[in-house]
């Protein structure tokens, strides 16, 4: 859609009964004007990169059940700036995360 901006938080279904899902397995890909870069993920908001954004979920997976993943405050502006912008959410892939 023209003129649209995209979401920075993103609801994930429950999966199918008998089915869990990885919250180890599981990646933000941004897209802009055909530029590429799979997000950092960030334990928490608190942990978001200033300048290199990432994402996190809406709940720590190690304090209980998660809903939603959302973009660090530099990844939400980037997705917002964003005029030929997409954002994939990636399952089955090992997270990736930044190792400093």
């Amino acid at each position: 859609m023209r003129g649209a901006r995209l979401a920075c938080e993103f609801a994930i279904a429950a999966p199918a009964v008998g089915k869990t899902l990885d919250y180890a397995q599981v990646n933000v890909r941004f897209t802009n004007a055909g530029n590429p870069q799979t997000l950092f993920f960030r334990a928490t908001v608190d942990e978001c990169d200033p300048d290199a954004g990432g994402w996190y979920y809406d709940v720590n997976p190690a304090d209980g059940t998660w809903t939603s993943i959302i973009a660090c405050p530099a990844s939400c502006d980037a997705f917002q700036a964003a005029t030929e912008g997409s954002v994939e959410i990636q399952l089955g892939c090992t997270t990736v995360i930044d190792v400093k």
